[in-house]
């Protein structure tokens, strides 16, 4: 406002116009300060925390801006610093890490005095392991699982094994899983904590198995003589598998009657000869398992029975069971059944009787002369099977108990 002031007087009617000085103003301006100081003077935050600072003039004009350096560098206006009150007051947002040092308020008119603070960030923790979050292991070797970090002290950590907590692990930067087994598959969680927070990571441990496993098992089978069959068995395992095929512990062979095609083999134009204990072999480096079964090659007119065998109680109700097939390719064959208890043939009388259109025995209820050595006979036009089985009885606190 300083400067020389003039007053301009017109008179229209007169046609009279006259300037006058009327003052001289000068505006002096005490830029000294005598004293300022910064408030707080040193701080410490925790990383994404906001921090303000005030340079305060305790002696002085209050009049002259200030000026805020980082170090060397002159802060100016940004997304996360802003000035307030006539750049009195520095606002920094979301500090980081970067933001820690040394900082300097000074007045403008004298950018030599200069007021010195420090801001010291709390780091929170970070992992900084760049170890593949997905494992895949075959069982039996080992692995190591980071959870390196930086961040401010003290770091703990603790370690989860499909959430269960880890015992021992609170100052475990690094865990070791030694031998490891199927039973270690999983998910494994560490975290690391700081008094400004928690980071965590997470791994997927998937350990397969160097054990050959079946998938796959082979029922028994029954054929007939000139017809052909196939059996299988099918295993995994994380190794290599190899396989055997045996019968009657002799190693099957590749050529003539059989043909060999991984997991499976085939016998044309099979044999009575061919019959037997059946056995496959699935083995790897470091195990071996074996599945056995019953191959049965019968004349198609020749019926093939199974006896399934079956216990009860006094006054209950017991079925032996009997079932024969033949040939389908000979509708003539006709199967009949009949049964015999210790060398006499079954009568049937309403209590005791064949049920079905299988040669099913039904004995309803059970009584003590039914002991005995029963016998069911399968019969064709061209031949019969027997197949046998004894029943004993015997007397307990629940009762008259048929066991096969």
């Amino acid at each position: 406002d300083g400067g020389r002031y003039s007053c301009d007087v017109t008179n229209s009617l007169l046609n009279m116009n006259e300037v006058v000085d009327v003052a001289a103003v000068t505006i002096s301006l005490d830029s000294s300060v005598d004293e300022f100081l910064i408030t707080p003077d040193n701080e410490t935050v925790i990383e994404g925390d906001d921090v303000s600072f005030q340079c305060i003039i305790t002696q002085g004009s209050t009049l002259i801006p200030v000026e805020w350096r980082f170090g060397d560098i002159t802060l100016l206006d940004s997304e996360r610093i802003q000035f307030s009150q006539n750049s009195f007051i520095l606002t920094i947002s979301g500090v980081r890490k970067g933001d820690m040092g040394s900082y300097s308020c000074a007045i403008s008119s004298n950018l030599s005095d200069r007021q010195l603070f420090t801001l010291s960030v709390i780091g929170r923790p970070d992992i900084i392991s760049n170890q593949s979050l997905y494992s895949e292991l075959p069982e039996g070797s080992n692995i190591s699982l980071s959870c390196q970090s930086v961040g401010a002290p003290p770091l703990s950590y603790s370690w989860y094994y499909n959430a269960d907590p880890l015992p021992d692990t609170t100052l475990l930067e690094e865990i070791d899983v030694i031998s490891l087994s199927t039973n270690d598959s999983g998910t494994y969680q560490c975290y690391v904590e700081n008094s400004a927070g928690v980071d965590t990571n997470t791994f997927i441990v998937n350990v397969k198995t160097l054990t050959p496993q079946f998938i796959s098992l082979q029922d028994d089978i029954l054929a007939f003589v000139g017809s052909s069959f196939t059996f299988s068995c099918v295993a995994t395992s994380a190794a290599t598998l190899s396989y055997v095929f045996s019968v009657n512990n002799q190693t099957l062979p590749t050529t003539g009657y059989f043909q060999h095609n991984d997991t499976h083999y085939s016998v044309i134009e099979a044999a009575k000869s061919h019959s037997g204990v059946y056995t496959c072999e699935v083995s790897t480096p470091i195990g071996t398992i074996s599945h056995a079964f019953i191959v049965q090659v019968v004349d198609p007119t020749t019926p093939y029975a199974s006896l399934i065998r079956n216990k009860t109680v006094l006054n209950n109700t017991v079925e032996l069971n009997c079932r024969a097939v033949t040939d389908r390719s000979y509708p003539t064959l006709v199967l009949s059944y009949r049964w015999e208890v210790d060398g006499v043939e079954v009568i049937s009388d309403g209590r005791v009787q064949l049920t079905g259109d299988h040669g099913d025995l039904e004995i309803n209820p059970v009584v003590l002369t039914d002991a005995g050595e029963y016998t069911c006979v399968a019969v064709t036009s061209d031949t019969q099977l027997t197949l046998g089985s004894y029943l004993e009885t015997v007397i307990g606190s629940t009762g008259l108990i048929i066991a096969t």
